[in-house]
């Protein structure tokens, strides 16, 4: 690890971020230890990122959101995954992916989802894995997107609207309970 902290092996390899205003940039990363591996980040309450700043996801991270939380960007966002190590934004509830944390039942809806707010931001999103959240990605900027795979969200898969540009490519949108992609006020949605 970079900065010479030890965080792994543990029975539960993972880190746990407490929701929060962020004023600076934050970067999750995979984080590896001879053969352990730390891919997990636990979000418990909303956590937001505030303009002028930049929130990065590395790929193969897997951030698990507890019941009600919320992801919100007014900042840059970069969340570039690869086909080999896609990114997941999940329920703390679903274990088919990254460490075990919690046990219950996974619905959709559990989670909020990723709002993009207006501010100085941008947002790239490519191989994501989106799962059970309220509304997938709501987005108010311009917004890049490829290879999602956003399913059983019980409001929208993909929200767009307050003028921004988005161009969504190579992606599925599927198990939703209402509308999966959804254009509100939008300047431009290209599929």
């Amino acid at each position: 690890v970079a900065d010479n902290n030890v965080l792994l092996p543990n029975t539960n390899n993972l880190i746990y971020i407490r929701g929060n205003v962020r004023t600076t940039d934050l970067h999750l990363e995979v984080l590896r230890e001879g053969n352990a591996e730390l891919n997990t980040y636990i979000i418990a309450g909303s956590s937001t990122q505030q303009a002028g700043t930049t929130l990065t996801i590395d790929p193969g991270v897997n951030l698990k959101f507890t019941n009600g939380s919320y992801l919100y960007s007014y900042g840059a966002i970069q969340a570039v995954g690869t086909a080999a190590d896609r990114i997941v934004l999940t329920s703390v509830y679903d274990d088919t992916v990254g460490a075990k944390y919690s046990s219950g039942n996974v619905n959709s809806g559990i989670w909020g989802g990723l709002t993009i707010g207006a501010g100085d931001t941008s947002a790239n999103l490519a191989y994501m894995d989106l799962r059970y959240a309220a509304s997938a990605i709501d987005t108010a900027v311009d917004t890049t997107a490829s290879n999602l795979r956003i399913s059983q969200s019980s409001s929208h898969g993909l929200l767009t609207r307050s003028n921004a540009v988005v161009t969504l490519s190579d992606s599925e949108v599927y198990g939703g309970n209402t509308w999966g992609v959804r254009c509100y006020h939008s300047q431009r949605l290209t599929v």
